[in-house]
This record gives C-alpha cells, structure tokens and sequence, in this order.
C-alpha cells in the first residue's frame, strides 16, 4: 500500500472518530438537558408538598390540600401548565419521580415528548389505553434509558431484596394520593405466542373470572413471591418498561392499591 493510500485511509478514519465524538457529545447534553428538565419538574412538586404540609398545620380542614380547580394542591402549578397530566408517580431507592401523562386519542404522543410537549428523547411515563381515576387498571410506560432516566431503574425490582426495602409505589392521581402495594415483577416479550402472558393487553378487570387469571398470571409469572394478595375490587397497576435480555423484551411490576 502506498503513501498516498495510508493517508488517504488515515484522513478517513480521523472524519469518522471527529463524528462519533460529536454526535456522544451531542447525545450527553442531550440527555443532561433532559435531566434536568424532569429534575425541576420534580423540585416543583417537593416545594409545593412543603407548603401544603404547612397549610395543613395552620388548617385542620382536608379540603385546604385542594385548589379551586379541585386539584390537588401539589400537583396544581404542573397540571396548570400541562393538562394532560394525570398524576404523579414516584418510588423511593430509584430515580422514579415523574408526572404521568395522557393523551385522549393519541396513545404515542409521549413517547418521544417531554412534559412541554417538545421532542425529548427520553420521552415521559405514559399511559395510551382510555384513562379515568375509578379504572381498575392501569398500564404505566416508560423508557429504559441508559443514562439512568425515566423507567430504567425499574429494574431494580429483579432483586427481592429490593422489593423488601421498597415495597410501596406512589402512584398519585391530580386529585387522590394513592399507595401500591408490589404484586409480582418478571421478564417478558412483544410477541404473538398464545402462551405469553400479554400483561399489556389486558384493560378492565371488572369481570372476577379475568381479575383472578390475571392474578394467577402475576403469580406464576413472578420472579418471586412477596406475599402481597390482590382480591377482587383492588385496582391495579403495571409499570412496563423495555428489558434488553432479549429481542422486544419487557420488563414489568405489577401492583394493587393499598387498602387504608
């Protein structure tokens, strides 16, 4: 190989490191800037928390959590700015501090759209399926995104261990703070084999027959069991977000409302 050559394979490889390199760092600001977004989101709502725990001290009376739009009190400033939020999740021992969006007859909008409704990468967590308060089920999803945001940390819950130390996920609506108590997690895939149990398929589980093979599927499907029972009437939820331990891979946990 000549000179000429050498160089001209040098130049080429130099061009291809110089564009890799700016298009990692386009993709780390990227994801810092998107951080941060949500991190504000979530400072938000702790500051308003603080003044309604303030507000409940000076007055014994529960409607005061409340505004005049009927929202709760912490969640009002961000619902103002963005109606389509539903609710607010959050799960101590993870990075899950999130509004929950919903868009009426367009179930994908936030899939790559942050809580201003730009283009973000990362998304939001989301429901698509018809959304009210009272409904007995619920899909929540999220990306699993290697910098560490959104549902990524969701995985945590493979291990028992985890789930003994945080066994609870806040899953506010806008106007009711609610507690789930975890089910079941496991490992799953986007396929067509009838034998797969399709968690996202399922949409009401008002009939007791499909409440109680739904269960058993949770059940069986678990990698572990964490003696947490669901009967008829709870409602429930299922965070879902992408696995990487196979093609179309899923990974899920399933939980029901904690009875007060």
């Amino acid at each position: 190989m000549n000179k000429k050559a050498i160089n001209t394979i040098l130049v080429i490889f130099i061009i291809i490191f110089i564009i890799s390199g700016g298009l990692l760092i386009k993709d780390l600001l990227r994801s810092k800037k998107e951080i941060k977004t949500n991190i504000k989101l979530a400072q938000i709502v702790n500051i308003s928390k603080k003044e309604i725990e303030n507000i409940k001290k000076d007055n014994k009376d529960k409607s005061s959590i409340y505004t005049e739009s009927g929202i709760l009190y912490q969640y009002d400033k961000l619902w103002q700015k963005n109606n389509d939020m539903i609710g607010w999740i959050h799960i101590d021992g993870t990075n899950i501090d999130y509004p929950i969006l919903y868009r009426e007859n367009d179930s994908k909008y936030y899939l790559r759209k942050g809580f201003d409704k730009k283009y973000a990468y990362s998304g939001s967590i989301f429901i698509t399926e018809k959304y009210s308060e009272d409904k007995n089920y619920t899909v929540i999803y999220g990306h699993n995104m290697k910098d560490g945001s959104m549902f990524s940390s969701l995985e945590k819950y493979k291990s028992k261990e985890f789930v003994k130390e945080h066994p609870i996920i806040q899953f506010d609506t806008i106007t009711q703070e609610r507690e789930y108590e975890i089910i079941g997690a496991f490992y799953s895939k986007i396929n067509e084999e009838e034998s797969t149990f399709k968690y996202y398929n399922y949409n009401d589980l008002s009939n007791i027959n499909v409440f109680n093979e739904f269960i058993s599927n949770v059940k069986n499907n678990s990698i572990y069991d964490t003696g947490v029972e669901a009967i008829y009437g709870d409602k429930i939820i299922a965070l879902s977000t992408c696995s990487y331990h196979i093609k179309n891979g899923r990974f899920a946990v399933i939980a029901k409302e904690k009875r007060k």
